[in-house]
């Protein structure tokens, strides 16, 4: 029964690295590397090529929150410096969050690592718990091949992903600056913004990304509208530099994608025809029955946008309520 006592202090060990087994080596090196220390946040600095630059600050705030009753869980990796303070290569979230919640020291595994290998941490965590934006995770491998002279395919070995993912993702640098800035905010999907690659002019990619964003064009749409912009200026090299189109026939993709959810929501055939003027919906019926079908989908909805509506105007009045 006696080395059942050992078992904490052994998923201890085998948590941060520490391979003494028994309680009387681990006495007598109580700052073993890998065993995690309370420092202090004024002395901690962050890394200049930390992967990860933005912060959201609703998710921020939920982290705080979080430490103030739980404190910092999960220790965060430093290497120490010359000047006796030490730099994060990872845990970058929780530290700015225990500062956040007033605390003044956070637990640390301080670890002897060299610039290549602290990149490569770095880089490795934040991928892990997905803290990445794609164009920062692009940033990343470009910095860590050409700083250490990585190819695509060491990198890969090195931080456990396919080859053709990082290529993938690197190749979203390409993009226009409209694009990369929605690909960092959220505003614009991978699935939507790779299509724009294909396309050659980079006047055709900026056009091709605000029409896409405008519309809120789905990927698959995007695509087409991608395919067809490449074809227009292929046959347009072919044609000697001559214009041939324009981005005008692209509410065609965009009338395709409507008339498709209108099908999906009211379950019959629907058809929208654009006008100079007007514009109208034509929906299809087969009966009586399938008319007053369509109508109480139509006034079920008309019915919960106005409750809608009202709900949030007895919200407002309550708010103002002296």
């Amino acid at each position: 029964m006696a080395s059942k006592k050992h078992g904490l202090g052994k998923g201890l060990d085998a948590l941060f690295g520490n391979k003494n087994e028994t309680a009387p080596q681990a006495a007598e090196q109580p700052a073993a590397a890998g065993t995690p220390l309370e420092i202090e946040l004024d002395k901690i600095v962050a890394a200049k090529d930390q992967p990860r630059k933005t912060f959201d600050e609703v998710a921020m705030k939920e982290l705080a929150a979080s430490v103030m009753l739980h404190g910092v869980v999960t220790p965060v990796i430093l290497r120490k410096l010359e000047d006796g303070k030490y730099e994060l290569v990872a845990g970058e979230r929780r530290c700015r969050a225990a500062k956040m919640a007033g605390l003044k020291t956070v637990p640390a595994v301080i670890k002897e690592y060299g610039d290549a290998e602290m990149s490569e941490v770095a880089l490795i965590e934040n991928i892990q718990r997905r803290d990445l934006t794609p164009i920062e995770e692009a940033k990343a491998y470009v910095t860590l091949m050409e700083t250490y002279g990585l190819t695509q395919e060491k990198l890969a070995t090195r931080v456990g992903r396919g080859r053709s993912l990082i290529a993938n993702l690197v190749r979203l640098l390409e993009l226009p600056q409209i694009a990369i800035e929605a690909l960092e905010n959220g505003s614009l999907s991978v699935g939507n913004a790779r299509p724009i690659l294909a396309i050659a002019k980079e006047e055709n990619r900026i056009a091709a990304a605000e029409e896409i964003m405008a519309k809120g064009l789905s990927a698959r749409a995007a695509e087409a509208l991608c395919a067809r912009l490449a074809a227009m200026e292929k046959k347009e090299a072919q044609d000697g530099g001559k214009k041939t189109e324009s981005l005008a026939g692209v509410d065609e993709l965009f009338l395709k994608e409507s008339e498709d959810k209108l099908k999906l929501y009211l379950g019959t055939i629907a058809h929208i025809k654009l006008g100079q003027k007007k514009s109208r919906i034509e929906i299809e019926v087969s009966s009586r029955e399938e008319l007053e079908r369509v109508l109480g989908i139509l006034s079920d909805r008309h019915e919960s946008d106005v409750e809608s509506k009202k709900e949030a105007l007895r919200a407002a009045s309550r708010k103002f309520t002296i």
